[in-house]
């Protein structure tokens, strides 16, 4: 391990992989699943007989996927998840060290997945110990290049000694603590250059993301440790261990998130990442939920037609989606509330309209529509009178003539009063009042008197009796004094009889 490499071959370690893990894994045969990994110098690969192409006799690997030591685990498309090796035995055995004093990590992944540094994290290593020298994140190793987008691990090689589908990354140590200075890999020999003081031992981590369009299914990554046999033979070698990861679909988010009891068919809109349109499906935590068949968008979005049997029991529900033979499941993202319903009555005299917020009544005087609905949430009742009415208050459970806000425990009714607005009156009838002047007019007798207050008046007024009258406009309290002008928006129409109209304005 002694040639210096061109900044052109640290893209492309010297390393190999093992031609067969029989020595470390006796029980498994695994030589065409970890393949060599070539040198691109013209004038030796590593797949000849003399390179880094054969398994450790001595070396061995340790591996952890997210802090727990294992070598197996599920992950969901589109997120990340870190990994942290430990290798052991990999430069030439002797105390003093011999002359192979470095070695180097390796990682490849499937190709189209990302790579990035790892975090400051402790993984749940006994034997050896885990040591922060090892994070990238720590600053032992080199400052990455400005244009990388991998951190410490190289922007990518491709081999055709990797595993089939995989693409593949090193680390240069070049001007690091660990550089060994020829070619820049780290020491690893316990010297003052070894970052971890620890002979024999070496670490890596890394970040390893899904992409959110992988289809569930089952994956390989590979770790490596590349140097010399721990021994006094100096066997160029490596160690190696390959990682099953099982990506599943992620479930992140539902749109609407909540439906009532008895509510659907609905279209959902799922959000996450890894769906695919084979045997794609939808399927709810509980019972009382049908989802019908779902529909593809994309690699992240699906839409689902979906009922709650009235029965159903309230609460939040996980949804799960399948595709591609692998389930992912969201938890709590689904909830099926209470239907409870909510009856306005519109009573009295005047005229008005009830509406809610959220939306569901739309209640008129006169009309039994729009005066039913169901809810499961807090919700605000508004009531509008029409120009010649006015609001007099709410029935329990609601009060006074302001807003009615409610919460929906159980089926409720509410009551809405509107009484008419009285702005008119004919003079010398005991004082009726009138809301409107036609009302007044159809009140009158020949030579009456109909006085109005400061007032707009909403209508179309039609005089056809044989009559004459007298229209005193714009009074004040107990129409008694002039103080202004009443207005009509609308029309004045005489077609038989007469008027004489004082302080009126026709809009």
């Amino acid at each position: 391990m002694r040639e210096k490499r061109s900044p052109a071959e640290l893209l492309r370690r010297r390393f190999a992989a093992p031609l067969c893990f029989a020595l470390l894994l006796p029980l498994l045969f695994l030589c065409e699943v970890e393949a060599n990994i070539t040198k691109t110098s013209p004038t030796k690969s590593c797949l000849t007989t003399g390179c880094h192409a054969t398994a450790s006799a001595s070396g061995a690997i340790y591996t952890a996927i997210n802090g727990t030591v294992r070598t197996s685990a599920t992950v969901r498309a589109g997120e990340s998840f870190e990994l942290d090796w430990v290798y052991t035995n990999m430069v030439n055995g002797g105390n003093p060290i011999g002359i192979y004093r470095s070695s180097g990590p390796l990682l490849a992944v499937p190709t189209g997945w990302g790579v990035g540094n790892g975090t400051l994290n402790s993984p749940a290593f006994v034997t050896p110990a885990w040591k922060t020298q090892w994070d990238l994140g720590s600053g032992n190793v080199a400052t990455p290049p400005a244009s990388g987008s991998n951190g410490h691990w190289n922007s990518s090689f491709t081999d055709a000694a990797l595993p089939s589908g995989t693409t593949g990354y090193s680390i240069d140590f070049d001007i690091s603590t660990w550089d060994n200075g020829t070619t820049n890999e780290a020491l690893d020999d316990q010297s003052a250059g070894d970052a971890d003081a620890t002979l024999q031992t070496m670490g890596s981590d890394a970040t390893i993301s899904v992409p959110a369009t992988a289809v569930p299914g089952t994956y390989s990554v590979y770790v490596y440790g590349v140097g010399h046999d721990g021994t006094a033979s100096n066997s160029k070698s490596n160690v190696a261990q390959p990682l099953t990861l099982t990506v599943i679909p992620a479930v992140i988010g539902v749109s609407p998130s909540t439906m009532l009891q008895g509510e659907g068919p609905t279209t959902l809109t799922i959000n996450g990442a890894g769906f695919t349109a084979s045997g794609l499906g939808v399927t709810f935590s509980g019972s009382g939920i049908t989802a019908g068949t779902p529909t593809f968008v994309s690699s992240t979005e699906i839409t689902v037609p979906v009922s709650v049997d009235p029965a159903a029991t309230p609460g939040s529900r996980d949804v799960t989606v399948t595709a591609s033979g692998q389930s992912g499941t969201g938890s709590a993202l689904f909830n099926v509330t209470p239907y409870h319903t909510l009856t306005v009555t519109v009573s009295g005299s005047g005229s008005g309209t009830v509406t809610s917020s959220p939306v569901g009544i739309s209640c008129f005087t006169g009309s039994p529509y729009g005066c039913t609905a169901g809810f499961s949430v807090p919700l605000t009742l508004y009531a509008t009178p029409d120009w010649k009415s006015l609001f007099s208050g709410w029935g329990l459970p609601c009060s006074g003539t302001g807003n009615c806000d409610l919460t929906m425990t159980g089926d409720t009714g509410v009551t809405a009063t509107f009484t008419p607005n009285y702005q008119a009156t004919v003079l010398g009838h005991y004082l009726t009042e009138y809301a409107t002047l036609q009302g007044a007019y159809y009140a009158a007798r020949d030579g009456s008197t109909i006085a109005a207050h400061v007032h707009t008046f909403h209508e179309d007024l039609f005089f056809g009796s044989d009559m004459r009258v007298i229209l005193a406009m714009g009074k004040g309290d107990m129409y008694l004094t002039q103080v202004g002008y009443t207005t009509l928006e609308g029309s004045l129409t005489i077609s038989y009889g007469m008027a004489e109209i004082s302080n009126l304005i026709i809009q």
